[in-house]
């Protein structure tokens, strides 16, 4: 145990990985590469203000009839509250934080799990480097979190039991109000529970009530069953799994994705290891999770979360071997003794974190706190001179056309001023709209007629779409304004009573 004052090996970690991802290099706007982070924003404010869950869609034209599911609101209304506190300096801060210890958590567990801290260390870095294509202040970041913590639980409950494993029903019940990644636990309980089956100390009754109440708790939610089926037909979904980037299976050309293709050829190639302990759950959690993110990049960070710890553990027991068989004064025995001398500083707790965090919060790091989301990736300059245009008359909002994430964005800037034709919420618009969005986006013949039945009167779009290049040739649309990444257009036979005001600070 490590004096009270100073920080453990995880919590240095947690130190490192939240300095050198985000108080540093890029800094905090980083997270803010995603536009949805705006509408969970605005949609927790919502929920505020009215104490209600929403049901119907507020911030797109031409959805009535459509039942919205909002199935992180709980995720949504602490990002208002955030909002509301320190604008998105707090927001960011709060997901760079629950980043930062995801990772201390899988490192810890890797320890927990006997490796020695440098082969923990490496591996943990390796699934952090290989998780950062997904750093988004999006409600996902709580999914690796408390996937991370369940993890490491059902990990020491399966090597002695112990009644806090029960409280796993009433973090799930948390979890599905938060985001729908709740379901990537079933998978960990079905793989705990099978290698009970082959076990001799008979425990598989025990995970089977545990995932049945499990199963239970993922109902305490606005929704009821009903999300469930949502969440299964939007993972199941043709055009999400063709159209949205992060659904399709990882390019490895980034640095981050050839880590993971490091990681998932290590997991490969100690698998045998691992069926031949009989460890199962690990076997199955290796194989699943790494067809899943081969299929599907938003599930890279999942399979470095739950497989890490194993990867560890198996190149402990490989390194083990392989020095036994030489001299204690061989390399090998050497690093190995070096890092046992840092077991007695992985465990325990000390301030460090939290003293790292207070002064973070309260120095300004220059120009590293963002005001508004990066002007690279999202057309802040037109917004700000096309204040009242983007905002309509009072009472009748504008409506807009623009990339699903410049939509989220806009839906931050300037709702309830405007209504946006589609934005980030695939699991909404796939199936009656999505279609006629990949038209726009391709400018295939005849798609801007898709537009006027919808009521859109503005058109912001990155200049090098097809569309904005037929919106130009059209009499019935004209260019309002342009730089060097968007273009605004208004309809011409459109209506106009335009306020002339200027824009306010975003926060």
């Amino acid at each position: 145990m490590t004096p009270r004052w100073l920080p453990t090996l995880p919590e240095l970690f947690f130190i490192a990985v939240l300095l050198w991802l985000f108080a540093a290099g890029d800094g905090w706007s980083v997270l803010l590469a995603d536009g949805d982070t705006g509408w969970h924003i605005r949609n927790g404010e919502r929920i505020l203000a009215c104490a209600c869950f929403p049901r119907a869609d507020p911030f797109a034209i031409g959805t009535a009839g459509h039942l919205w599911f909002s199935w992180e609101w709980l995720t949504d209304v602490l990002y208002a509250l955030l909002h509301r506190m320190a604008g998105l300096k707090a927001v960011v801060f709060f997901s760079g934080a629950v980043i930062a210890a995801t990772f201390a958590v899988v490192l810890r567990h890797c320890l927990w799990r006997g490796a020695n801290p440098l082969v923990a260390l490496p591996v943990v870095l390796l699934a952090t480097g290989a998780s950062s294509l997904h750093f988004l202040a999006r409600p996902h970041v709580l999914t690796l979190l408390l996937l991370a913590v369940c993890a490491w639980a059902l990990d020491r409950d399966r090597r002695e039991p112990t009644p806090w494993v029960w409280g796993l029903p009433l973090l799930v019940a948390l979890w599905c109000n938060l985001h729908g990644g709740f379901l990537a636990l079933f998978p960990m309980l079905a793989a705990v529970f099978l290698e009970a089956c082959f076990e001799a100390r008979g425990r598989a009754r025990r995970y089977a009530w545990l995932t049945a109440l499990c199963a239970l708790a993922t109902c305490v939610n606005p929704y009821g069953w009903r999300l469930h089926l949502h969440v299964l037909a939007y993972l199941q979904s043709d055009w999400i799994r063709n159209s949205i980037q992060e659904f399709q299976s990882p390019q490895f050309r980034s640095e981050g994705l050839l880590q993971f293709e490091m990681l998932l050829a290590l997991g490969l190639v100690l698998w045998p290891g691992l069926a031949r302990r009989r460890r199962w759950a690990g076997c199955g959690l290796l194989l699943f999770w790494g067809h899943q993110a081969l299929g599907s990049a938003r599930h890279v960070p999942i399979y470095c979360v739950t497989a890490a710890p194993y990867i560890s553990s198996e190149l402990e027991a490989c390194w083990a071997r392989w020095s036994n068989r030489t001299g204690r004064a061989a390399l090998g025995q050497v690093l190995r003794r070096a890092g046992a001398e840092w077991r007695a500083w992985t465990t325990g707790f000390s301030s460090a974190p939290a003293l790292l965090c207070g002064v973070l919060l309260m120095f300004p790091w220059g120009q590293r706190w963002p005001a508004d989301f990066p002007a690279n990736k999202f057309p802040s300059a037109i917004v700000n001179r096309n204040w009242g245009l983007l905002g309509g008359a009072p009472g009748q909002p504008a409506a807009v056309f623009s990339s699903d994430q410049w939509s989220d964005y806009l839906i931050y800037r300037r709702y309830p001023a405007l209504r946006v034709f589609f934005d980030g919420r695939s699991d909404f618009f796939a199936v009656w709209r999505g279609p006629a969005y990949s038209r726009l986006l391709q400018g295939s013949p005849g798609c801007v007629e898709l537009l006027k039945p919808a009521g859109v009167r503005l058109a912001l779009v990155p200049v090098e779409w097809p569309l904005a290049g037929l919106l130009a040739t059209r009499s019935d649309w004209k260019p309002v304004d342009r730089d060097f990444q968007a273009i605004l257009f208004e309809r011409v036979d459109a209506p106009r009573d335009t306020p002339k005001l200027a824009a306010p600070n975003s926060r």
